[in-house]
């Protein structure tokens, strides 16, 4: 009776070590954000809760995907138009290739809503790529189990942090998070001009998907 229980703690432990090692491999395949998990798609809406760093006033604002365009080396361009009460604020593409996805405004030399971002996919803690700007740099610093945004958890999100900096004063940190499937859940613009920080904020309330 020794022996077969013996055995038997032998055998339970081991499974239990197999188990353990798939759970560990699991989690770590899980610090890669992949390009199949950021949605663009004609149609595709979010809406978002805005600090609005010029009065410092809760707005709302619809990001929507209003149309696409292939272009050449396997891109395709997906127009956006950016809304508050109803009024077209801002327009520009997002433009993705499989591997990297461009946030441009309408005019790529100026401010936009989302801050000309670029990511790299697939995104890996600890990883960083060139943004847009010569001095421009794009890094995943975390994967997140779970958070909460206006009350609404999601789990996991993957934290990106970018900062840049141009001639003169001009200087600007941009932390992000993005939920897997869902999109871009939050963000903040920090932008030093020459005067004030100014910050904006944004903060997801709803999305549609197609």
């Amino acid at each position: 009776m020794r022996i077969s229980y013996l055995h038997l703690l032998i055998a339970t432990w081991t499974v239990l070590v197999i188990a353990a090692c798939k759970k560990n491999d699991q989690s770590l395949g899980d610090v890669s954000l992949k390009s199949t998990e950021f949605p663009l798609a004609v149609g595709d809406k979010w809406v978002y809760q805005v600090n609005d760093y010029n009065s410092n006033t809760s707005d709302t604002l619809t990001l929507a995907i209003t149309g696409s365009q292939s272009l050449p080396g396997n891109t395709t361009s997906y127009r956006c138009d950016i809304t508050i009460h109803g009024a077209v604020v801002d327009s520009g593409t997002w433009l993705a290739d499989g591997k990297i996805f461009t946030y441009q405004g309408l005019n790529p030399n100026s401010y936009s809503y989302f801050g000309n971002i670029k990511l790299q996919f697939p995104c890996t803690t600890g990883g960083n790529w060139p943004g847009i700007y010569p001095t421009d740099t794009v890094r995943l610093i975390s994967r997140i189990d779970s958070t909460a945004i206006l009350g609404r958890e999601y789990h996991p999100v993957f934290s990106l942090r970018r900062s840049f900096q141009l001639q003169g004063n001009y200087s600007q940190v941009q932390n992000v998070l993005i939920a897997p499937n869902i999109g871009i859940i939050n963000q903040s613009l920090d932008i030093f001009s020459g005067g004030p920080l100014q910050n904006q904020g944004f903060s997801l309330i709803s999305w549609s998907l197609k």
